[in-house]
């Protein structure tokens, strides 16, 4: 069995993603990363589409800050 060395913890990639899309959003709205988390919560379905439709986090984020 092969490991990871980029993820030791076994992280799902989507969970990854979808980290990367909040600190996008934190950054980019200069708040916590809680309140980036509850932006990506509200928005399920284009965190889903954008993920299936193979977009970037900095895509996704980008297409959240656009609302």
């Amino acid at each position: 069995m092969q490991t990871q060395t980029n993820n030791p913890n076994n992280i799902s990639p989507f969970s990854l993603w979808e980290e990367a899309v909040t600190d996008h959003l934190a950054a980019h709205f200069e708040c916590t990363y809680s309140d980036a988390a509850g932006l990506v919560e509200a928005q399920d379905f284009l965190m889903r589409q954008s993920w299936g439709l193979g977009l970037t986090a900095e895509q996704t984020a980008a297409k959240i800050i656009a609302l």
